[in-house]
């Protein structure tokens, strides 16, 4: 269920135009780079994140969690339905831009929130974001903050070297990098009373 919010909300980032979310960004500016789909790349950018996991655990990443790698794929495959399905929606103001904008930022944040709360398994982005909070004695919410600030700033230095400009990086991209981490601090308080989100 947290793995389909995600999607959903990146979704509609990308409809809502003013920059996709943070965990998208990169593969967004990648699609737009080299081809293949959001959805292609965002498989590509979950299996860094799992190799970057093993890399800070080393000899105690558990191998259980390569299953991440799936889940990836099913995200992946995820927003690309979504987006398709979301095609119908008529947005043509700004106003308009930044209230599904929001709502992207909303269902990215909560599906974070279920993902983490679940206990089974999360999609490697925010499992590497677990994994350094543990390492490094960090809140999840505020790694998660640093996480989608540095994917972003891949995306514009991607956008840079290989198109001379940026793409799917605006104003969303940066309120969503801010907020996402904070609001499934919030979500998490608010639907499994947590004391440290």
């Amino acid at each position: 269920f947290g793995v389909f919010l995600v999607a959903t909300g990146v979704a509609f980032s990308i409809h809502a135009n003013l920059g996709t979310s943070p965990v998208t960004s990169l593969p967004y500016t990648l699609s737009c780079c080299f081809g293949w789909t959001s959805g292609t790349w965002s498989v590509v950018v979950h299996a860094v994140f799992i190799i970057f996991q093993i890399l800070l655990l080393r000899k105690n990443y558990k191998p259980i969690n390569l299953l991440q790698l799936p889940l990836g794929i099913f995200f992946g495959t995820f927003v690309d339905i979504m987006n398709n399905a979301l095609n119908f929606l008529k947005i043509e103001t700004y106003p308009q831009q930044l209230f599904y904008c929001f709502i992207g930022i909303v269902l990215v944040a909560w599906g974070v929130a279920f993902e983490v709360e679940a206990d089974i398994m999360v999609l490697a982005i925010e499992g590497f974001a677990v994994t350094a909070s543990e390492v490094f004695k960090k809140k999840f919410g505020d790694v998660k903050m640093f996480t989608d600030c540095g994917i972003v700033v891949a995306a514009v230095i991607f956008g840079l070297i290989f198109l001379k400009k940026v793409v799917g990086v605006r104003e969303g991209t940066a309120a969503a990098a801010i907020l996402v981490g904070q609001m499934s601090k919030i979500f998490k308080k608010l639907f499994f009373g947590h004391k440290k989100a």
